[in-house]
């Protein structure tokens, strides 16, 4: 049985570095978003529930409406806060970015660099599967 072994070349440091500094800012922005809508909730269904006891007889959905409508402000400084400091994670990024770029062009030149016929991530090697017996 014959079959085809890639063997890829490891990513580079730079790669792997970039990587994980997309990595880190994504983890981040998420934390960010992830915190910011859990205060939103918070508001609104505090807001709602004192909405209902206020208009016990009210439809809820007309009472979330109402509520939804006079937190709009509230919400638009969230999100405003929000977008600031996600544009400060990507400034952090970019800076994060440069000086990981500017670390592995100051390494000597075999560790920087991935080795000559990587270029293209893969070789291709052929071969057969199985023990190798008397033919």
């Amino acid at each position: 049985m014959s079959f085809h072994v890639y063997v890829v070349e490891p990513p580079s440091l730079l790669d792997d570095l970039l990587e994980d500094s997309g990595r880190v800012f994504h983890h981040h922005c998420a934390v960010i978003q992830r915190a910011f809508h859990r205060r939103w909730l918070i508001t609104l269904g505090e807001w709602v529930a004192n909405e209902q006891i206020d208009h016990p007889d009210d439809n809820p959905a007309g009472v979330e409406a109402r509520v939804r409508q006079a937190l709009r402000d509230y919400r638009r400084a969230l999100r405003a806060r929000q977008a600031e400091l996600i544009r400060e994670e990507q400034a952090a990024r970019g800076q994060r970015d440069d000086a990981i770029r500017s670390y592995v062009a100051s390494l000597p030149l075999a560790a920087a660099r991935p080795s000559p016929g990587s270029a293209t991530g893969r070789a291709a090697v052929s071969g057969s599967c199985g023990p190798q017996g008397p033919s």
